[in-house]
């Protein structure tokens, strides 16, 4: 699939092939220090059954190149050294599927557990997922003292707030 080349702010909703309309989900995202055969293995079983875990999308990403690497300015976002990203998601289009969807993103954390690091993306940052694991804490109480200066009414919001 290549998706190299220019493209207009309209067509960025084509690009991952997602839905355009808003709809309810969950996520969960972690990142790997390795992903080698055992963890591949390991990630397919716990996956596979859709009764036992019902994601709807279950993806690995490569990291690494400017990821990984600190800007001498500080910038807002720490280093991300991991070579690899898991984003899990679930549709909780019915009850029972929000009751069980956790349930998978516990399946795949419990599979990845020799490869998973201690923070994550701060943009894949899930909703149970505290802050802190998306920054380190010097950059996180910096992005928060700017936050409270130039908006202390909290008018403009984000879906991943600081």
């Amino acid at each position: 699939l290549d998706l190299m080349g220019p493209i207009t702010p309209a067509g960025l909703a084509a690009v991952a092939a997602e839905p355009t309309e808003p709809m309810p989900a969950l996520e969960h995202s972690l990142l790997m220090t390795g992903f080698d055969d055992e963890a591949i293995e390991s990630l397919v079983a716990a996956v596979a059954d859709p009764t036992t875990c019902p994601l709807a999308m279950v993806q690995v990403r490569g990291l690494g190149g400017a990821f990984g690497e600190d800007v001498p300015t500080g910038g807002a976002v720490r280093p991300v050294p991991q070579p690899f990203q898991l984003f899990a998601m679930g549709v909780p289009a019915v009850p029972a599927l929000a009751a069980a969807i956790p349930h998978g993103f516990a399946a795949v954390d419990a599979a990845l557990a020799g490869v998973t690091a201690e923070h994550r993306m701060p943009n894949f940052t899930a909703a149970e997922q505290a802050d802190e694991a998306g920054y380190d804490a010097e950059r996180l109480a910096r992005l928060r003292a700017i936050k409270r200066g130039q908006d202390p009414q909290g008018v403009i919001r984000s879906n991943k707030p600081v």
